[in-house]
Protein backbone atom coordinates (compact mmCIF):
# COMPACT_ATOMS: atom_id res chain seq x y z
CA UNK A 1 0.00 0.00 0.00
CA UNK A 2 0.65 3.18 -0.64
CA UNK A 3 2.37 5.66 2.27
CA UNK A 4 0.21 8.51 1.35
CA UNK A 5 0.98 10.42 4.20
CA UNK A 6 4.16 11.48 1.61
CA UNK A 7 3.24 11.80 -1.44
CA UNK A 8 5.49 13.38 -3.97
CA UNK A 9 7.99 13.57 -1.83
CA UNK A 10 11.58 12.20 -2.66
CA UNK A 11 14.54 11.62 -0.14
CA UNK A 12 17.71 12.89 0.06
CA UNK A 13 19.59 11.89 2.61
CA UNK A 14 18.77 10.37 5.86
CA UNK A 15 20.49 9.08 8.93
CA UNK A 16 20.04 6.74 12.22
CA UNK A 17 20.54 7.06 15.51
CA UNK A 18 20.63 4.60 18.36
CA UNK A 19 16.47 4.46 18.12
CA UNK A 20 15.28 6.82 15.98
CA UNK A 21 15.70 8.07 12.14
CA UNK A 22 15.81 12.01 10.54
CA UNK A 23 15.42 12.39 6.82
CA UNK A 24 15.81 15.75 4.82
CA UNK A 25 13.40 15.63 1.57
CA UNK A 26 14.17 17.57 -1.85
CA UNK A 27 12.48 20.91 -0.67
CA UNK A 28 14.83 21.20 2.25
CA UNK A 29 12.35 19.85 5.21
CA UNK A 30 13.19 17.67 8.10
CA UNK A 31 11.30 14.83 9.21
CA UNK A 32 11.99 12.27 11.88
CA UNK A 33 10.32 9.03 13.48
CA UNK A 34 10.83 6.92 16.32
CA UNK A 35 11.46 6.82 19.95
CA UNK A 36 11.34 10.50 21.27
CA UNK A 37 12.42 9.53 24.90
CA UNK A 38 14.58 12.45 25.29
CA UNK A 39 13.26 14.51 22.32
CA UNK A 40 15.46 13.25 19.92
CA UNK A 41 12.61 13.98 17.18
CA UNK A 42 12.33 17.64 17.34
CA UNK A 43 9.22 18.06 17.47
CA UNK A 44 7.54 17.08 20.90
CA UNK A 45 5.31 14.71 21.90
CA UNK A 46 5.84 10.68 21.91
CA UNK A 47 7.26 8.79 19.73
CA UNK A 48 6.14 7.86 16.33
CA UNK A 49 5.62 4.90 13.62
CA UNK A 50 5.30 7.32 10.83
CA UNK A 51 7.54 10.07 9.82
CA UNK A 52 6.57 13.49 10.99
CA UNK A 53 7.58 16.99 9.45
CA UNK A 54 9.46 18.94 12.45
CA UNK A 55 8.26 22.84 11.36
CA UNK A 56 9.20 23.83 14.43
CA UNK A 57 11.75 26.68 12.82
CA UNK A 58 11.34 27.99 9.35
CA UNK A 59 13.53 27.77 6.30
CA UNK A 60 14.85 24.81 4.45
CA UNK A 61 17.71 22.75 5.89
CA UNK A 62 20.49 21.24 3.74
CA UNK A 63 22.06 18.53 6.14
CA UNK A 64 21.66 16.39 8.69
CA UNK A 65 23.11 14.55 11.80
CA UNK A 66 21.21 11.81 14.34
CA UNK A 67 23.61 10.64 16.94
CA UNK A 68 22.77 7.83 20.01
CA UNK A 69 19.80 9.77 21.23
CA UNK A 70 19.87 13.46 19.67
CA UNK A 71 19.69 15.15 16.71
CA UNK A 72 21.13 17.55 14.59
CA UNK A 73 19.84 19.75 11.86
CA UNK A 74 21.79 22.58 9.66
CA UNK A 75 19.80 25.33 7.72
CA UNK A 76 20.48 26.32 4.47
CA UNK A 77 21.68 29.71 5.91
CA UNK A 78 24.29 27.85 7.77
CA UNK A 79 22.73 28.02 10.90
CA UNK A 80 22.88 24.92 13.32
CA UNK A 81 20.02 23.46 15.33
CA UNK A 82 19.87 20.46 17.53
CA UNK A 83 17.25 18.17 19.81
CA UNK A 84 17.53 15.73 22.43
CA UNK A 85 19.38 14.16 24.44
CA UNK A 86 21.66 16.84 26.66
CA UNK A 87 23.29 15.10 29.95
CA UNK A 88 26.84 15.73 28.67
CA UNK A 89 26.11 18.72 26.84
CA UNK A 90 26.32 17.17 23.35
CA UNK A 91 23.12 19.59 22.21
CA UNK A 92 25.63 22.54 22.58
CA UNK A 93 23.01 24.89 24.04
CA UNK A 94 25.18 25.58 27.65
CA UNK A 95 22.80 23.37 29.42
CA UNK A 96 22.66 19.67 30.94
CA UNK A 97 19.07 19.50 29.98
CA UNK A 98 16.89 17.71 27.34
CA UNK A 99 16.16 19.86 24.53
CA UNK A 100 12.87 18.75 23.08
CA UNK A 101 12.72 20.82 20.18
CA UNK A 102 14.94 22.53 17.91
CA UNK A 103 17.58 24.66 19.73
CA UNK A 104 19.58 26.72 17.78
CA UNK A 105 23.20 26.53 19.22
CA UNK A 106 24.68 29.81 19.34
CA UNK A 107 24.42 32.63 16.84
CA UNK A 108 27.04 31.75 14.39
CA UNK A 109 25.89 31.35 10.47
CA UNK A 110 28.44 29.57 9.23
CA UNK A 111 28.29 25.70 9.62
CA UNK A 112 28.64 23.46 6.96
CA UNK A 113 28.82 19.97 8.59
CA UNK A 114 27.75 18.37 11.94
CA UNK A 115 28.52 14.79 13.34
CA UNK A 116 27.36 12.97 16.61
CA UNK A 117 28.68 10.32 18.57
CA UNK A 118 27.05 9.07 21.60
CA UNK A 119 27.78 11.75 24.17
CA UNK A 120 29.26 14.31 22.31
CA UNK A 121 29.12 16.18 19.13
CA UNK A 122 31.70 18.04 16.03
CA UNK A 123 31.24 20.47 13.36
CA UNK A 124 32.92 22.45 10.89
CA UNK A 125 32.37 25.51 9.56
CA UNK A 126 32.74 27.95 6.32
CA UNK A 127 36.58 28.81 7.24
CA UNK A 128 37.79 25.40 7.50
CA UNK A 129 37.58 25.53 11.59
CA UNK A 130 36.99 22.87 13.42
CA UNK A 131 34.82 22.56 16.89
CA UNK A 132 33.61 19.91 19.75
CA UNK A 133 31.07 19.83 22.63
CA UNK A 134 29.33 17.66 25.11
CA UNK A 135 31.01 14.62 26.87
CA UNK A 136 35.09 14.65 27.01
CA UNK A 137 35.75 11.86 29.04
CA UNK A 138 37.90 10.04 26.73
CA UNK A 139 39.02 13.23 25.33
CA UNK A 140 36.77 12.77 22.37
CA UNK A 141 36.73 17.01 22.11
CA UNK A 142 40.39 17.29 21.08
CA UNK A 143 40.68 20.15 23.36
CA UNK A 144 43.50 18.87 25.72
CA UNK A 145 41.31 18.13 28.53
CA UNK A 146 38.57 15.17 29.66
CA UNK A 147 36.38 18.34 30.79
CA UNK A 148 32.76 18.27 29.45
CA UNK A 149 31.68 21.23 27.39
CA UNK A 150 28.19 22.33 27.17
CA UNK A 151 28.65 24.51 24.25
CA UNK A 152 30.61 24.80 20.91
CA UNK A 153 34.92 25.03 21.43
CA UNK A 154 37.06 25.53 18.81
CA UNK A 155 39.56 22.46 18.56
CA UNK A 156 43.24 23.75 17.42
CA UNK A 157 44.12 26.23 15.31
CA UNK A 158 44.22 25.21 11.87
CA UNK A 159 41.19 26.34 9.62
CA UNK A 160 41.65 23.22 6.61
CA UNK A 161 39.20 20.76 8.28
CA UNK A 162 36.70 19.74 5.37
CA UNK A 163 34.85 17.01 7.12
CA UNK A 164 34.29 15.06 10.81
CA UNK A 165 33.21 11.82 11.84
CA UNK A 166 32.10 11.02 15.49
CA UNK A 167 31.85 7.36 16.90
CA UNK A 168 30.89 6.32 20.70
CA UNK A 169 34.06 8.42 21.85
CA UNK A 170 36.19 9.01 19.79
CA UNK A 171 36.51 11.35 16.13
CA UNK A 172 38.09 11.14 13.20
CA UNK A 173 38.16 14.79 10.86
CA UNK A 174 39.68 15.37 7.34
CA UNK A 175 42.01 18.12 6.40
CA UNK A 176 41.66 19.59 2.73
CA UNK A 177 45.11 18.28 2.17
CA UNK A 178 44.49 14.48 3.29
CA UNK A 179 45.52 14.29 6.19
CA UNK A 180 43.07 12.58 9.11
CA UNK A 181 43.16 13.54 11.92
CA UNK A 182 42.48 11.01 15.24
CA UNK A 183 41.71 11.31 19.07
CA UNK A 184 39.36 10.71 22.10
CA UNK A 185 39.21 6.87 23.58
CA UNK A 186 41.77 4.52 21.81
CA UNK A 187 40.72 0.65 24.11
CA UNK A 188 40.26 -0.98 20.55
CA UNK A 189 43.79 0.47 18.61
CA UNK A 190 40.74 3.10 16.56
CA UNK A 191 43.07 5.61 16.87
CA UNK A 192 45.37 4.24 14.83
CA UNK A 193 48.44 5.25 16.44
CA UNK A 194 49.57 1.57 17.31
CA UNK A 195 48.82 1.55 20.85
CA UNK A 196 45.74 1.93 23.33
CA UNK A 197 46.70 4.76 24.75
CA UNK A 198 43.75 7.24 24.59
CA UNK A 199 44.53 11.05 22.94
CA UNK A 200 43.22 14.13 24.30
CA UNK A 201 44.42 16.27 21.48
CA UNK A 202 44.16 15.94 18.18
CA UNK A 203 47.14 14.31 16.23
CA UNK A 204 47.46 13.36 12.37
CA UNK A 205 47.98 10.28 10.50
CA UNK A 206 48.55 9.61 6.75
CA UNK A 207 48.59 6.03 5.10
CA UNK A 208 49.84 5.19 1.58
CA UNK A 209 48.72 9.05 -0.25
CA UNK A 210 46.20 11.75 0.61
CA UNK A 211 43.02 10.58 2.37
CA UNK A 212 39.39 11.40 0.67
CA UNK A 213 37.15 9.91 2.99
CA UNK A 214 36.68 9.10 6.44
CA UNK A 215 34.04 7.01 8.76
CA UNK A 216 33.74 6.04 12.24
CA UNK A 217 32.15 3.18 13.84
CA UNK A 218 31.23 2.55 17.50
CA UNK A 219 34.72 1.71 17.72
CA UNK A 220 36.66 1.40 14.27
CA UNK A 221 37.98 3.83 12.20
CA UNK A 222 37.80 3.81 8.36
CA UNK A 223 39.78 5.64 5.50
CA UNK A 224 39.92 5.63 2.09
CA UNK A 225 42.38 7.44 -0.66
CA UNK A 226 42.33 8.00 -4.52
CA UNK A 227 43.09 4.61 -5.53
CA UNK A 228 40.03 3.29 -3.96
CA UNK A 229 41.62 1.27 -0.99
CA UNK A 230 39.90 1.53 1.89
CA UNK A 231 41.97 0.89 5.22
CA UNK A 232 40.77 0.36 8.65
CA UNK A 233 41.77 0.50 12.94
CA UNK A 234 40.40 -0.97 16.01
CA UNK A 235 37.77 -3.39 16.65
CA UNK A 236 37.46 -6.46 14.59
CA UNK A 237 35.76 -8.73 16.77
CA UNK A 238 33.12 -9.55 13.83
CA UNK A 239 35.63 -8.76 11.01
CA UNK A 240 34.70 -5.34 10.07
CA UNK A 241 38.04 -4.50 9.73
CA UNK A 242 38.00 -6.64 6.33
CA UNK A 243 41.31 -7.86 6.61
CA UNK A 244 40.21 -11.74 6.88
CA UNK A 245 40.79 -11.81 10.66
CA UNK A 246 39.12 -10.93 14.01
CA UNK A 247 42.30 -9.66 15.70
CA UNK A 248 41.54 -5.97 16.78
CA UNK A 249 44.05 -3.40 14.53
CA UNK A 250 45.72 -1.04 16.13
CA UNK A 251 47.56 0.26 12.67
CA UNK A 252 45.60 1.01 9.48
CA UNK A 253 44.89 -1.81 7.62
CA UNK A 254 44.52 -2.52 4.08
CA UNK A 255 40.98 -4.30 3.57
CA UNK A 256 42.01 -7.68 1.71
CA UNK A 257 40.40 -6.68 -1.38
CA UNK A 258 39.99 -3.22 -2.82
CA UNK A 259 38.16 -1.33 -5.98
CA UNK A 260 34.66 -2.45 -4.59
CA UNK A 261 32.03 -0.68 -6.55
CA UNK A 262 29.44 -1.75 -4.48
CA UNK A 263 28.58 -3.89 -1.00
CA UNK A 264 25.68 -5.75 0.24
CA UNK A 265 25.67 -6.99 3.68
CA UNK A 266 22.83 -10.61 4.40
CA UNK A 267 22.08 -12.17 7.68
CA UNK A 268 25.77 -13.20 8.57
CA UNK A 269 27.51 -12.59 4.89
CA UNK A 270 28.41 -9.86 3.00
CA UNK A 271 28.67 -9.76 -0.77
CA UNK A 272 30.48 -7.13 -2.94
CA UNK A 273 31.14 -6.04 -6.60
CA UNK A 274 34.30 -4.60 -7.69
CA UNK A 275 35.20 -2.21 -10.57
CA UNK A 276 35.96 -4.76 -12.87
CA UNK A 277 32.88 -6.77 -12.34
CA UNK A 278 34.01 -9.31 -10.16
CA UNK A 279 31.94 -10.75 -7.81
CA UNK A 280 32.84 -11.15 -3.82
CA UNK A 281 31.63 -13.12 -0.59
CA UNK A 282 32.83 -13.22 2.78
CA UNK A 283 31.27 -14.40 6.46
CA UNK A 284 28.96 -17.22 6.85
CA UNK A 285 28.04 -19.87 4.44
CA UNK A 286 26.11 -22.44 5.83
CA UNK A 287 23.28 -22.71 2.98
CA UNK A 288 25.70 -22.11 0.28
CA UNK A 289 24.95 -18.20 0.33
CA UNK A 290 28.36 -17.23 -0.40
CA UNK A 291 28.01 -18.84 -3.86
CA UNK A 292 31.25 -20.41 -3.76
CA UNK A 293 30.28 -23.92 -4.79
CA UNK A 294 30.91 -24.89 -0.57
CA UNK A 295 29.10 -24.30 2.70
CA UNK A 296 32.43 -23.13 4.04
CA UNK A 297 33.04 -19.72 5.84
CA UNK A 298 35.32 -17.23 4.91
CA UNK A 299 36.90 -14.57 6.50
CA UNK A 300 38.33 -12.39 4.19
CA UNK A 301 36.93 -11.93 0.40
CA UNK A 302 36.76 -14.80 -1.83
CA UNK A 303 35.91 -14.61 -5.59
CA UNK A 304 33.10 -16.13 -6.99
CA UNK A 305 33.58 -17.61 -10.02
CA UNK A 306 35.89 -15.97 -13.24
CA UNK A 307 32.82 -13.96 -14.55
CA UNK A 308 33.23 -9.96 -14.88
CA UNK A 309 29.47 -9.11 -15.73
CA UNK A 310 28.41 -8.65 -12.30
CA UNK A 311 26.33 -5.27 -11.90
CA UNK A 312 24.66 -5.43 -9.08
CA UNK A 313 24.07 -7.77 -5.80
CA UNK A 314 21.67 -8.00 -2.76
CA UNK A 315 22.06 -10.59 0.57
CA UNK A 316 19.15 -11.51 1.86
CA UNK A 317 18.84 -13.54 5.25
CA UNK A 318 20.44 -16.36 4.39
CA UNK A 319 20.53 -16.29 0.31
CA UNK A 320 21.97 -13.56 -2.60
CA UNK A 321 20.33 -12.30 -5.62
CA UNK A 322 22.32 -10.29 -8.39
CA UNK A 323 22.11 -8.54 -11.73
CA UNK A 324 24.34 -8.97 -14.70
CA UNK A 325 25.34 -6.19 -16.82
CA UNK A 326 23.12 -8.32 -19.67
CA UNK A 327 20.15 -8.05 -17.55
CA UNK A 328 20.00 -11.61 -16.49
CA UNK A 329 19.07 -12.48 -12.82
CA UNK A 330 20.66 -15.14 -10.57
CA UNK A 331 20.25 -16.42 -7.45
CA UNK A 332 21.87 -18.94 -4.71
CA UNK A 333 21.63 -20.08 -1.28
CA UNK A 334 18.98 -21.26 1.40
CA UNK A 335 15.93 -21.60 -1.08
CA UNK A 336 13.34 -23.21 1.72
CA UNK A 337 10.71 -20.77 0.69
CA UNK A 338 11.39 -20.50 -3.31
CA UNK A 339 13.16 -17.21 -2.63
CA UNK A 340 15.72 -18.31 -5.49
CA UNK A 341 12.93 -18.08 -7.88
CA UNK A 342 14.24 -21.47 -9.71
CA UNK A 343 10.79 -23.10 -9.02
CA UNK A 344 12.51 -25.65 -6.71
CA UNK A 345 13.15 -25.55 -2.79
CA UNK A 346 16.44 -26.39 -3.09
CA UNK A 347 19.50 -25.03 -1.52
CA UNK A 348 22.04 -23.63 -4.59
CA UNK A 349 25.95 -23.50 -3.72
CA UNK A 350 26.46 -21.65 -6.84
CA UNK A 351 24.58 -19.47 -9.13
CA UNK A 352 21.93 -20.35 -10.88
CA UNK A 353 19.95 -18.21 -13.59
CA UNK A 354 16.62 -17.18 -12.52
CA UNK A 355 14.49 -17.93 -15.65
CA UNK A 356 15.72 -16.51 -19.44
CA UNK A 357 14.45 -13.02 -18.94
CA UNK A 358 17.53 -10.71 -19.76
CA UNK A 359 15.22 -7.40 -18.79
CA UNK A 360 15.98 -7.12 -14.92
CA UNK A 361 16.88 -3.27 -13.50
CA UNK A 362 17.18 -4.54 -9.83
CA UNK A 363 16.67 -6.54 -6.95
CA UNK A 364 16.36 -6.72 -3.69
CA UNK A 365 16.83 -9.83 -0.97
CA UNK A 366 14.81 -9.71 2.16
CA UNK A 367 14.78 -12.55 5.01
CA UNK A 368 13.04 -15.38 2.98
CA UNK A 369 11.57 -13.30 -0.45
CA UNK A 370 12.68 -11.75 -3.41
CA UNK A 371 11.53 -8.39 -4.95
CA UNK A 372 13.00 -7.16 -8.29
CA UNK A 373 12.39 -4.50 -11.06
CA UNK A 374 12.41 -5.43 -14.64
CA UNK A 375 13.71 -2.34 -17.29
CA UNK A 376 10.30 -2.12 -18.07
CA UNK A 377 8.99 -1.00 -14.64
CA UNK A 378 7.12 -3.61 -13.93
CA UNK A 379 7.54 -5.39 -10.69
CA UNK A 380 7.85 -9.05 -9.73
CA UNK A 381 8.36 -10.94 -6.33
CA UNK A 382 8.77 -14.74 -5.17
CA UNK A 383 9.48 -16.54 -2.00
CA UNK A 384 7.97 -16.32 1.39
CA UNK A 385 4.48 -14.91 1.47
CA UNK A 386 2.28 -15.59 4.76
CA UNK A 387 2.17 -12.40 5.67
CA UNK A 388 1.67 -10.80 1.99
CA UNK A 389 5.04 -9.38 1.45
CA UNK A 390 5.00 -10.35 -1.99
CA UNK A 391 2.10 -7.89 -3.14
CA UNK A 392 0.07 -10.07 -5.00
CA UNK A 393 -3.28 -10.47 -2.75
CA UNK A 394 -2.18 -13.69 -1.57
CA UNK A 395 -0.50 -14.97 1.26
CA UNK A 396 0.71 -18.16 -1.23
CA UNK A 397 4.39 -19.09 -1.46
CA UNK A 398 5.72 -18.70 -4.85
CA UNK A 399 8.63 -20.50 -6.46
CA UNK A 400 9.24 -18.41 -9.39
CA UNK A 401 8.83 -14.60 -9.97
CA UNK A 402 5.17 -13.96 -10.46
CA UNK A 403 4.43 -9.89 -11.61
CA UNK A 404 2.59 -7.68 -8.57
CA UNK A 405 -0.15 -6.02 -10.38
CA UNK A 406 0.54 -3.96 -13.73
CA UNK A 407 1.93 -0.94 -13.26
CA UNK A 408 4.62 -0.45 -15.12
CA UNK A 409 5.95 2.76 -13.52
CA UNK A 410 8.16 1.09 -10.34
CA UNK A 411 11.63 2.94 -10.18
CA UNK A 412 13.06 1.12 -7.17
CA UNK A 413 12.42 -1.91 -4.07
CA UNK A 414 13.50 -2.85 -0.85
CA UNK A 415 12.66 -5.82 0.94
CA UNK A 416 12.61 -6.25 4.32
CA UNK A 417 12.51 -8.82 7.22
CA UNK A 418 8.65 -9.67 6.44
CA UNK A 419 7.59 -6.62 4.72
CA UNK A 420 8.04 -4.68 1.26
CA UNK A 421 8.65 -0.98 -0.01
CA UNK A 422 8.65 -0.03 -3.11
CA UNK A 423 9.49 3.82 -5.03
CA UNK A 424 7.44 4.68 -8.14
CA UNK A 425 8.58 6.84 -10.60
CA UNK A 426 6.48 9.65 -9.78
CA UNK A 427 8.00 9.50 -6.41
CA UNK A 428 5.34 8.19 -4.72
CA UNK A 429 6.34 5.34 -1.96
CA UNK A 430 4.47 2.09 -1.69
CA UNK A 431 4.83 -0.48 1.23
CA UNK A 432 3.05 -4.04 2.45
CA UNK A 433 3.73 -6.98 4.14
CA UNK A 434 3.71 -7.30 8.39
CA UNK A 435 3.54 -4.12 9.86
CA UNK A 436 3.86 -5.40 13.58
CA UNK A 437 6.44 -2.60 14.57
CA UNK A 438 4.90 0.17 12.41
CA UNK A 439 7.40 -0.88 9.59
CA UNK A 440 5.30 0.12 6.52
CA UNK A 441 4.87 3.97 7.69
CA UNK A 442 1.45 3.86 7.39
CA UNK A 443 0.09 5.24 10.95
CA UNK A 444 -1.25 1.70 12.12
CA UNK A 445 0.13 -1.31 13.16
Amino acid sequence: MQVTNFAGTSWVSVAAGGSHTVALDQNGRIWTWGTNANGQLCGGGSSVLTPQRVDTVSGAFNSIAAGAYHTFVVKSDGSLYGCGWNGFGQIGDGATSDALTMTMIGTDNDWVAVSAGATHSLGVKSNGALWAWGGNTFGQLGDGTTTDRHAPVQVSALSKWTSVAAGAFHTVALTDDGYAGTWGWNGFGQLAFGDTTDRHVLDYYFVKANITAIAAGGYHTLVTNPAGDVAAAGYNGFGQIGDGTTADRLYFVLAAVRDWASVSGGGYHTIAVKSDGTLWAWGYNGNGQLGDGTTTQRLSPAQIGADTNWASVSAGGDHTVAVKSDGALWAWGYNGFGQLGDGTTVNRLSPVQVGADTNWASVSAGLYHTVAVKSDGTLWAWGYNSYGQLGDGTTTQRLSPVQVGADTNWASVSAGYYHTVAVKSDGTLWAWGLNGNGQLGIGST
